[in-house]
């Protein structure tokens, strides 16, 4: 959650927590998690996160993984005015899109108001934050990526649970790469002392299948996430 309203995460008195994948100093993507800002009694719980990494040359059907590259997007609301943000990313599920960075306050609100990920709206997909609330700041980045002559075969398409849901069976299991793409509901509350939030996460169950399953801070106020899967090759 972001406190400093107006304020760019990264400047000197940014107050807020953070998710983000970034480019690091000699190439490589480095995750950054936390919370800067001043001190709180009790602690802010921060956020934190795992990614993995999937060549071109991995993937299912890409024919020259030399002609491939990535884009990037970005929506803001650094006053925290604007109930609706969002942007178009890609057309026809053209590009894998992935949420990169989620700055301060993307989902707050009931699982109908409030809603930050990746949106299909027809054969356009879109990197979207909505909200009921106002002057709640926060700043999002996705990562498209795609290759010539090449279309994702998805597996899976924002499958979404509130609960434990099965994305795939533990046959399919390693010929498919799956990220979370989307969260609904006030992912700002923590439980009654302050310490923990809501999770989600993508995991592989007891027989190999592959998972997502999100975890309420305070069972009264439900939230959701979604996931989707692209195949690798065999």
């Amino acid at each position: 959650m972001e406190k400093s309203r107006g304020i760019r995460f990264g400047a000197p008195n940014f107050d807020g927590s953070f998710i983000s994948i970034r480019r690091g100093p000699n190439g490589n993507y480095q995750l950054h998690v936390g919370w800067d800002g001043e001190k709180a009694d009790p602690p802010r719980p921060g956020a934190g996160g795992l990614f993995e990494t999937t060549r071109y040359s991995e993937i299912a059907a890409v024919p020259d993984p030399t002609k491939c590259g990535s884009t990037e997007a970005r929506i803001e609301d650094l006053e925290g005015s604007q109930p609706l943000v969002e942007t178009f990313i890609d057309s026809e599920h053209k590009t894998v899109d992935r949420l990169t960075g989620i700055i301060g306050n993307a989902a707050i609100g009931n699982l109908e108001t409030a809603f930050f990920g990746l949106v299909d709206d027809g054969p356009l997909t879109k990197l979207s934050r909505r909200t009921s609330f106002g002057e709640l700041p926060f700043e999002a980045e996705s990562l498209s990526a795609g290759c010539d002559g090449w279309v994702p075969v998805y597996e899976v398409l924002n499958a979404s649970t509130s609960g434990d849901v099965v994305l795939l069976p533990a046959a399919r299991a390693a010929k498919t790469r799956c990220f979370i793409s989307g969260i609904r509901g006030d992912w700002s509350v923590t439980n009654s002392n302050g310490t923990v939030q809501s999770f989600a996460e993508i995991y592989y169950g007891s027989s190999g299948d592959v998972r997502l399953r999100v975890v309420a801070a305070d069972p009264q106020v439900p939230v959701s996430a979604s996931a989707s899967c692209i195949r690798l090759r065999p």
